[in-house]
């Protein structure tokens, strides 16, 4: 369906805009358009997984007052950053982009206060309706998106800019701090810690968190998880009355071989002797 075209020139068209009140436990899965969309964070914060198109996977975390971009067949997902349940707002758009659209590819953006104003205009005409505003829906666009277009070319001109940069970091060390709380709910709860689990959990792929674990911490995800099974059999051969054969279980262990074999890898000890050499009445 082509656009609005009153002054001769080709514009997008609007196909839809929304505004999206999310939950604290928002998770979107992920899909791609074959037009643009935008989405712009109101009210709290989201992660970004961007994938498809040019260049490689990108991941941002989008706090408020941020505007993401999807560009046609790009491919991404969403899910909520620790804090206020996000509001949301999404633009789709097919046919004309305006030249140099493709800055805005895997890019986050924090609009300021006149492009703000015109999403607004937006987000009013088209909840109005009648196609007398679709000339006019199409024309705010394009007024929004040319100086944002514009501010990342010259940003892109002279390197990627910090705050790309300083949200990559950001989201990189979130996603760790969100693993390393579900490993602990999971040996809490005595259940299974496996990379796929976790990834599920996270609404990330496996291999991704794989990856932003070890560059953000240093380790991988499993040795992690074995080094906080240990603590926590550490603790509990120190601190509890529980027989060594409940701290395997309540540990995770399958068998009290295995933590027998697993613990005195880590530490040196078979577990009755670490028990003996730190309980008072064992000694």
């Amino acid at each position: 369906m082509a656009g609005p075209d009153e002054a001769g020139i080709a514009l997008p068209w609007v196909r839809g805009v929304a505004f999206k009140e999310k939950r604290t436990d928002y998770v979107f899965p992920g899909e791609r358009h074959p037009g643009l969309e935008l989405c712009y964070v109101d009210r709290g914060a989201v992660h970004a997984h961007v994938s498809g198109g040019r260049g490689p996977a990108v991941d941002l975390l989008a706090e408020a007052g941020t505007l993401l971009a999807w560009l046609p067949g790009e491919f991404h997902s969403l899910y909520a950053a620790p804090g206020p349940a996000p509001n949301i707002v999404t633009v789709h758009a097919l046919g004309p982009l305006p030249e140099g659209i493709a800055a805005l590819s895997k890019r986050a953006f924090t609009l300021e206060g006149d492009e703000r104003a015109l999403l607004k205009r937006l987000i009013d005409e088209h909840t109005r309706g009648g196609t007398a505003t679709a000339a006019l829906q199409s024309a705010l666009l394009v007024a929004l998106l040319v100086p944002v277009i514009r501010r990342a070319r010259s940003k892109r001109a002279a390197g990627p800019g910090p705050g790309v940069a300083d949200n990559v970091l950001r989201f990189q060390h979130l996603l760790v701090d969100e693993a390393r709380a579900e490993i602990e709910r999971r040996l809490g709860a005595r259940r299974d810690v496996s990379v796929p689990d976790l990834a599920r959990a996270l609404a990330v792929s496996p291999s991704h968190l794989a990856h932003t674990f070890r560059a953000a911490s240093g380790t991988s995800v499993m040795a992690y998880a074995r080094a906080r099974r240990t603590t926590l059999a550490q603790e509990l051969l120190r601190d509890s009355a529980l027989s060594i054969g409940d701290i395997a279980a309540r540990c995770g262990f399958e068998s009290l071989h295995a933590f027998s074999r697993a613990f005195k890898k880590a530490t040196g000890y078979a577990p009755r002797d670490y028990a003996r050499s730190v309980r008072p009445n064992e000694r």
